[in-house]
């Protein structure tokens, strides 16, 4: 299992998420800015208000993004540990764990892992474990098989 490709592809799949923010970001502040002034005046406020709520959500979600894509930029991936930590990856009997930030199910070079932070239920389960260790996953005891 290369971990290179998969911190990539991770990374591919938040700059797609993050290019398709920017679009609408850029749609809602069109929409803002094309409404003017009619007769109608009250629609016109609270239809440029709603563009700006719609706005403002979009860059918060914009903002978490951007800290996901630092936060996976700054995981270390080289060196290869005994036990699961940050950056690891690995194989169990319940399937593949990326021990990263929180992506949940991927498909990568046509194998699926699960992309989960350290701080998530299964990667405090899985913190410390080593080849052969238990944890539980899902109600059900699982094994880990192999370690990247």
């Amino acid at each position: 299992m290369d971990k290179k490709s998969i911190k990539q592809y991770c990374l591919n799949h938040l700059k797609e998420k993050s290019d398709v923010l920017v679009h609408a970001i850029n749609e809602a502040q069109a929409s803002a800015n094309s409404n003017t002034k009619s007769s109608a005046g009250d629609k016109h406020e609270t239809s440029r208000a709603m563009a700006q709520l719609e706005n403002e959500r979009l860059k918060k979600q914009l903002h978490q993004l951007n800290k996901l894509n630092e936060a996976l930029k700054a995981i270390p991936i080289e060196q290869h540990t005994d036990s699961i930590q940050l950056g690891s990856i690995a194989e169990t009997s319940a399937g593949s764990f990326f021990i990263s930030i929180g992506l949940g199910k991927i498909m990568c070079n046509n194998e699926e892992f699960f992309v989960v932070p350290l701080h998530s239920p299964v990667g405090k389960q899985l913190a410390n474990k080593k080849e052969g260790d238990s944890f539980v996953f899902n109600n059900n005891q699982e094994s880990i098989l192999k370690l990247y």
